[in-house]
Order: C-alpha cells, then structure tokens, then sequence
C-alpha cells in the first residue's frame, strides 16, 4: 500500500462507535462513496484502492473467512 493510500484512508475513516453503521457503495467504474449513518463522508476514485480496501473483507484470501462468509449471507 502506497503512501497516497494511506493519507487517503486517514482522511475518510471515522471514529465509530457502538451503534454507528459505517457503508461503502462501489458504482461501475470502482467509483466509491463511503457514508457513516448514511451521511456522506469521502469518495475515493481509485479503483486499485477501492479492490485492495473492500479485499479486506471480501476476497477469497480474507484472513476472516467466517466474517466474509456472514457478508455474503452464507450463500458461497
């Protein structure tokens, strides 16, 4: 991860607490709005960011398999 990416996360992620629901909404392209409690809060527009940020959650490789599992809803 590159030093851009890191200043960019650092400018977006929040301080969430307990009851706070925070979002990310990827459109075509990978452009990608980040809300907390459905308020608007960044986008970011790089599409390699945006595959490397939502793979921690996400990919096949995810050292949180049971999480990712919950995500899809089970139905991998």
């Amino acid at each position: 991860m590159g030093s851009d990416w890191e200043t960019t996360l650092a400018s977006l992620m929040p301080d969430v607490r307990k009851g706070d629901v925070l979002s990310m909404e990827v459109q075509p392209g990978f452009h990608t709005y980040l809300r907390l409690n459905n308020n608007l809060i960044g986008e970011v527009t790089d599409p390699d960011l945006v595959i490397a940020f939502a793979g921690i959650w996400l990919a096949d490789t995810t050292t949180r398999p049971e999480f990712r599992q919950q995500l899809f809803g089970n139905h991998l």
